[in-house]
């Protein structure tokens, strides 16, 4: 949906993905942080630029902070939800009701229905990278 709606106006489609450190992937007595940071954003990278078609954008941070900086310089910010639920959404944070207080361009939250429909399969939650379209 993204690239017919990128296409249909003639804006530019770029995609975000935040990197975040779990506490399970971190141990500062083995590894200094920029060792470990810089392989999860070339990671996050490459998982961008397979997509084809787009500017791929990574950042180290919070999701909904990092996201909110980004969207200043867009047109249009699409995020998906996880579904999770009420109960989910108090565990593990919402970025996108996060997103809806700080977001500098206007948002779209795509459901996880809508997201699954859309990739023809069920999608992996909290892996797909945010959407822009810049003018």
């Amino acid at each position: 949906m993204s690239g017919r709606l990128a296409a249909s106006t003639g804006a530019k489609l770029s995609a975000f993905e935040a990197v975040a450190l779990s506490t399970g992937r971190f141990n500062a007595q083995v590894l200094p942080l920029s060792d470990t940071v810089g392989p999860l954003v070339n990671e996050a990278r490459d998982r961008i630029t397979a997509l084809g078609g787009v500017e791929a954008h990574v950042a180290f941070g919070d999701a909904a902070e990092e996201l909110g900086l980004y969207s200043a310089s867009l047109d249009l910010l699409i995020v998906g939800s996880r579904g999770d639920g009420p109960i989910g959404r108090q565990i593990h944070g919402s970025t996108s009701t996060k997103l809806a207080h700080m977001a500098r361009c206007p948002l779209l939250v795509l459901p996880c229905s809508a997201r699954a429909v859309e990739a023809g399969e069920a999608v992996e939650a909290g892996r797909e990278p945010a959407v822009a379209l810049k003018g």
